[in-house]
C-alpha cells in the first residue's frame, strides 16, 4: 500500500476505533460535545454585552446612570458570561479526563491483545523494542485524536459558525469573509499535511528503528560489555539517531512554514474585515460598539483556529505513529483456530504423526520435515536426537501448534491437533526449554505461571520436588525474591529448576523437554536429572538431547537426519548398531563430551 494511502487508512480505522470505544459511554462522549458547545456559544456572546457598554458611554446614554446600574445590567453580564464560559471549559476537561483515560486504557488493551493474538513467526520477526512501541502508539494516537477533537474541531467548529451566523446579522458580507476564509484556512492545511505525510512517515520508521535498535542492544548489553562493542553499537545508534533527527527537523519545518503561511492569511482576512468596518462606521452604517463587537467575535474566531494546522498535521502524525499497529490488528495470524474448533481432551496422552511434512517458507524446495511418520505411546518417553537441522525442535514447534503442517496430521488421543483450540492444546503440554527466561517478577509468580490457580503449599511441593526449595529460602526475601529481567539474578541452574518448579505445578499429561540440561555444568545437570526424573513420572514425555547420557533410560531412541527419521530403539540396541547412533556415542563416550 503506497504510503500516503497507508497513513488515510489509519487514520479511518483510528477513528473508527476511537468512534466505537466513545460510544461504549455515550453519556460522558455527548456530554463533553454539549459543555463544550455552551462555553463557546457563551464566549461568543459575550461581545454583544461588551457592545451595548461601548455604545452606551459613546452616545452618553449612560452618563447619569449609578454605578450600581453599570455593575448590575453591563459590567456583571460581561464577566459573568467569562465566567460561565471557563467554568463549563472546566467541566468538559473534567469530563474529557475520565473519557480519554478510559479509551485509553482500552485501545491499549486492544493492542495488547491483538499482538498476543498472532502466532510464533510474528514474534521472531519482529523486535520486542519495536513492538512495545506499537502496543503503546495506538493509545497514544487515541489520545492525540480524542484531544483534537474534543479542544479542537468541535471548539472551531461551533466558533466558525455562530461567528458566521453573528456577523452576518449585521452584514452578510461579514460572514461570508469570515466562513470563506475558515474554508480555504482548512484547505490550505489539509493539503500542508498530506505534503508533509511522507516525511512523518520516514520519522515514524525511523523512531521505530531506533527503539528496537535500543531494546536490542540493552538486551544483550552483557554481550556488549564482554566484547568491548559499547562504541560500535554507539555508532550504529548515532547513525540511526541522526537519521531520526533529519527526519524530524524536515517535518517540524515544513510545520512551521505552514503557520507562517497561515498567520499571514489571518492577517489578511482581519485586515480585510477591519477595513471593512471603518468604512462602514465612516459612513455611518455601524457603531463604535459594533465594530468592537466585530473584533471581539473575530479574535474568538482567530484564536479557535490558531491551532488548526498544527491539530491537523498531529492527526495525521498519530495516524502514522498507529500505522505499525493498526497493520498488526488487521494482520491475520498464521495458525488460527477452525471456528468449530473445541477444546481437546487429554486422558492418555498418545501422539500420532501420520505423514507429516513441513517446511517453513512454502515455496522453497527444502523440507525441514518429510514423511514423518511416529507414533508415541501414552506415557512413552522418547528422546529426539540428531544434528542441527534435522528437525528435532520443528517436530515440538508443531506439536504446540506454533505452526501448522503443511501436509499429514498430528493427532493426540485420536484428535487431530488443527481441529482444536491452540489454547487447550497448549494447556495440556509442559515445556521446559534448553534456556529457561523468567518474568522480572517474584519467584512465587514465576513458579505460579505454571498453574495460576495453584495454592502456596503446592507451589512449595513442585519447589521442593525440583530441587529450588532450599536456594529460594536463603535467599532474604525467599519466595518474594525478584528475579531480575529475564531471570539474571539467578545462575543458569537456579533458572533452569526454578522453570521444571512451573512444569511440575502445570502437572499437564504431555512434557517437552529441549535439551534442558545442555548447557549446565555437573552439579547443576544432577540436580536437575533428578528433578526430571520425578516430572516425568507418568506422563508422555518428548526430550530434545544433545547429551546422550541423558537419554540412556528414555523407553525409545528417535534419531533424525535432514528431516527423516533414520533409526530408532533403545540406547542399548541403538549404540551396539553401527550407525549415526553408535557413532555419536562413541564421541561422547570417548571424552568429547560437550
Amino acid at each position: 500500500m503506497e504510503k500516503k494511502n497507508a497513513t488515510r487508512y489509519s487514520l479511518r480505522r483510528l477513528c473508527q476505533l476511537v468512534w466505537k470505544e466513545s460510544l461504549r459511554m455515550p453519556f460522558l462522549s455527548f456530554g463533553i460535545i454539549a459543555v463544550i458547545a455552551i462555553s463557546k456559544s457563551v464566549q461568543l456572546i459575550a461581545p454583544y454585552f461588551v457592545q451595548r457598554l461601548v455604545d452606551g458611554l459613546a452616545s452618553g446614554d449612560l452618563q447619569n446612570v449609578s454605578l450600581g446600574y453599570l455593575f448590575l445590567y453591563y459590567v456583571l453580564p460581561i464577566a459573568g458570561m467569562g465566567l460561565l464560559a471557563s467554568i463549563f471549559w472546566r467541566l468538559s476537561g473534567f469530563m474529557g479526563s475520565v473519557l480519554n483515560s478510559k479509551i485509553g486504557v482500552s485501545l491499549l488493551s486492544l493492542s495488547y491483545r491483538k499482538v498476543f493474538d498472532q502466532s510464533y513467526r510474528f514474534f521472531s520477526d519482529h523486535f520486542t523494542g519495536s513492538l512495545v512501541r506499537n502496543v503503546r502508539s495506538l493509545r497514544d494516537s487515541g489520545s492525540t485524536l480524542l484531544d483534537a477533537l474534543w479542544w479542537e474541531v468541535i471548539p472551531m467548529t461551533i466558533s466558525v459558525f455562530l461567528a458566521t451566523w453573528l456577523l452576518s446579522r449585521h452584514d452578510i458580507l461579514l460572514g461570508a469573509i469570515v466562513f470563506s476564509w475558515a474554508i480555504l484556512l482548512f484547505l490550505f492545511n489539509y493539503a500542508t499535511s498530506i505534503l508533509k505525510l511522507p516525511y512523518d512517515n520516514t520519522r515514524a520508521a525511523a523512531f521505530s528503528k531506533v527503539s528496537g535498535t535500543l531494546a536490542d542492544t540493552v538486551t544483550n548489553a552483557i554481550n556488549v560489555i564482554l566484547f568491548t562493542a559499547k562504541k560500535k553499537e554507539e555508532s550504529r545508534l548515532w547513525n540511526e539517531l541522526n537519521d531520526l533527527k533529519n527526519a524530524i527537523v524536515k517535518s517540524w519545518q515544513l510545520g512551521e512554514w505552514s503557520m507562517a503561511i497561515q498567520n499571514i492569511m489571518t492577517f489578511v482576512c482581519e485586515f480585510a474585515i477591519l477595513a471593512f468596518v471603518i468604512w462602514k462606521w465612516k459612513a455611518g452604517m455601524m457603531t463604535v460598539g459594533e465594530i468592537v463587537f466585530v473584533q471581539g467575535v473575530m479574535l474568538e474566531v482567530f484564536f479557535s483556529t490558531f491551532n488548526m494546522g498544527r491539530m491537523i498535521r498531529g492527526v495525521y502524525e498519530a495516524a502514522s505513529d498507529a500505522h505499525e499497529i493498526i497493520e498488526i490488528m488487521d494482520l491475520q495470524p498464521e495458525v488460527r483456530d477452525l471456528k468449530s474448533a473445541k477444546k481437546i481432551q487429554v486422558k492418555k496422552g498418545r501422539i500420532q504423526f501420520q505423514d507429516v511434512s513441513f517446511q517453513y517458507v512454502k515455496d522453497e524446495t527444502r523440507s525441514v520435515l518429510r514423511n514423518i511418520t511416529l507414533d508415541i505411546r501414552a506415557k512413552e518417553k522418547i528422546a529426539l536426537i540428531g544434528s542441527s537441522g534435522a528437525g528435532k525442535s520443528t517436530i515440538t514447534k508443531l506439536l504446540f501448534r506454533f505452526f501448522d503442517a503443511n501436509s499429514g496430521k498430528i493427532l493426540i488421543d485420536g484428535q487431530d491437533i488443527s481441529k482444536v483450540t491452540q489454547g487447550s492444546l497448549r494447556d495440556a503440554i509442559a515445556f521446559v526449554p534448553q534456556e529457561s527466561v523468567l518474568f522480572h517478577r517474584s519467584l512465587m509468580d514465576n513458579i505460579l505461571y505454571g498453574n495460576r490457580d495453584a495454592t502456596e503449599k503446592q507451589v512449595l511441593e513442585a519447589a521442593k520436588a525440583a530441587h529450588c526449595h532450599a536456594f529460594i529460602t536463603a535467599l532474604p526475601e525467599g519466595y518474594e525474591t525478584l528475579v531480575g529481567e529475564r531471570g539474571v539474578k539467578l545462575s543458569g541452574g537456579e533458572r533452569q529448576r526454578v522453570a521444571i518448579a512451573r512444569a511440575i505445578l502445570r502437572d499437564a499429561p504431555i512434557l517437552v523437554l529441549d535439551e534442558a540440561t545442555s548447557s549446565l555444568d555437573s552439579e547443576s545437570e544432577a540436580m536437575i536429572q533428578d528433578a526430571l526424573k520425578h516430572l516425568m513420572e507418568h506422563k508422555t514425555v518428548i526430550a530434545i538431547a544433545h547429551r546422550l547420557s541423558t537419554i540412556m533410560e528414555m523407553d525409545r531412541i528417535i534419531v533424525m537426519e535432514r528431516g527423516h527419521i533414520i533409526d530408532e530403539g533403545t540406547h542399548l540396541s541403538l549404540s551396539n548398531k553401527v550407525g549415526t547412533y553408535q557413532k555419536l556415542w562413541n564421541i561422547q563416550a570417548g571424552g568429547f563430551k560437550v
